[in-house]
C-alpha cells in the first residue's frame, strides 16, 4: 500500500518502521552523523540476509523510504525468504481506531 502523504519522517519513528518491514527477521537499523542511516537484515541463524550501503537523509520522506523498503522486500521474497505481512505506516505504527464517544 502507497501512502498518500510525503511528510518526513522523525528520528524516533524510522528505525521502527524499517524494522517492522523485515519481520519475522532480526533487523538492526541506525542513524548516524545525523543524515545517513543503515539497517542490515539477519535470518534466524544470525547470518546477514540484507544490508544496505548508507541511504542519505531522503530516506525520511515516506514515499522514498516506503518504495525503498518495498522494492528490498520483494527482493527478499524473490529469494525465498517468507516476511510477515507488512503495511507501511508513516508514524512507525497503525492508525488507531477511533472510539465512539459515550452518549
Amino acid at each position: 500500500m502507497e501512502p498518500k502523504i510525503t511528510r518526513d519522517i522523525s528520528k524516533e519513528n524510522l528505525i521502527p518502521i524499517i524494522k517492522n518491514a523485515f519481520k519475522p527477521y532480526k533487523c538492526h537499523a541506525q542513524i548516524y552523523d545525523g543524515i545517513q542511516v543503515s539497517f542490515r537484515v539477519f535470518d534466524n541463524n544470525g547470518e546477514s540476509i540484507f544490508t544496505t550501503s548508507p541511504l542519505l537523509k531522503e530516506m525520511q520522506s515516506s514515499l522514498t523510504l516506503s518504495n525503498r523498503l518495498m522494492r528490498i522486500r520483494e527482493a527478499m521474497k524473490h529469494e525465498g525468504y517468507n516476511l510477515d505481512h507488512w503495511e507501511y505506516y508513516p508514524l512507525g505504527g497503525p492508525p488507531l481506531k477511533s472510539c465512539p464517544s459515550a452518549l
